[in-house]
C-alpha cells in the first residue's frame, strides 16, 4: 500500500517520505539546544486513512558540576 509520511518540524526528518510497500522508517533529529522542550507532529497518510503522531523533545542538558576548593 502506497503511504506518505510529512512533519512539521524542520528538526526532525522521516526517511523515506514516500514508498509503495512496506520499508522500515527512520527518524532523524538535530540537537535541542534550547532550554525549551519542541513538539512535532508526523502524519502517515494513505488513499484510506491519515493518522497522526506527535513527537516531543527535551532540551538537551549538559552536565554542570560546582567543586569547591579548599586552601
Amino acid at each position: 500500500m502506497a503511504y506518505e509520511i510529512t512533519t512539521d518540524a524542520t528538526w526532525l526528518a522521516v526517511l523515506p517520505t514516500k514508498a509503495m510497500v512496506e520499508e522500515e522508517i527512520v527518524f532523524a533529529y538535530e540537537e535541542n539546544d534550547t532550554l525549551y522542550e519542541r513538539k512535532a507532529e508526523v502524519r502517515f497518510k494513505t488513499s484510506k486513512a491519515l493518522k497522526k503522531i506527535y513527537v516531543t523533545q527535551r532540551p538537551y542538558v549538559r552536565e554542570f558540576r560546582l567543586g569547591v576548593i579548599h586552601d
